[in-house]
């Protein structure tokens, strides 16, 4: 199990653990990826597990890989890293909250890079446990992101939304 946790750089010469996990766990083949961040283990083990099985049982798919981090920070970085690297990020699924930078917060700021043209858009989907409709819309007006799907995360509801993007991007 590689530890994704972010270390902050001391000097423009060290690279961050991220950095390293990134370059030796998703550039190793050369296929597209999914990044899923939560910071509870049990939460992002079963959404990861839940995305192997789709992507095990589907030729749409079969291309895509699952790569794992714990917070928004995280998030932001391993987006820009990757697409001043090889672009193979194809969708973000993160939680809501999280300790240090809530999921929706990491896209908001992804968001106003990609308004700049700094990056290129990417699909971002919203996991969280909150109910309250009202709530899910604030959500989703402040992180303008794509989906916000409600806790737990059922497999037939993402492989039709996966497949719903598919139809959508092509």
């Amino acid at each position: 199990v590689v530890n994704y946790s972010l270390h902050i750089r001391k000097s423009s010469f060290r690279r961050s653990s991220l950095l390293i996990d990134i370059e030796s766990g998703i550039y190793k083949d050369e296929k597209n990826i999914i990044l899923i961040a939560d910071d509870d283990y049990y939460c992002l083990s079963t959404l990861e597990n839940i995305l192997n099985k789709i992507i095990a049982h589907s030729q749409t798919f079969k291309e895509y890989i699952v790569f794992k981090i714990k917070d928004g920070i995280d998030i932001i970085n391993t987006v820009i890293y990757d697409q001043n690297k090889k672009n193979k990020i194809k969708l973000i699924i993160s939680d809501e909250n999280m300790n240090i930078c809530n999921g929706s917060d990491a896209f908001m700021f992804l968001n106003n890079l990609f308004l700049m043209e700094r990056l290129k858009k990417i699909p971002m989907w919203i996991l969280t446990a909150l109910e309250n409709e009202e709530d899910l819309n604030f959500i989703k007006e402040k992180c303008q992101c794509d989906l916000i799907l409600k806790k737990p995360p059922l497999k037939s509801r993402i492989l039709f939304e996966l497949e719903e993007l598919m139809r959508n991007e092509s």
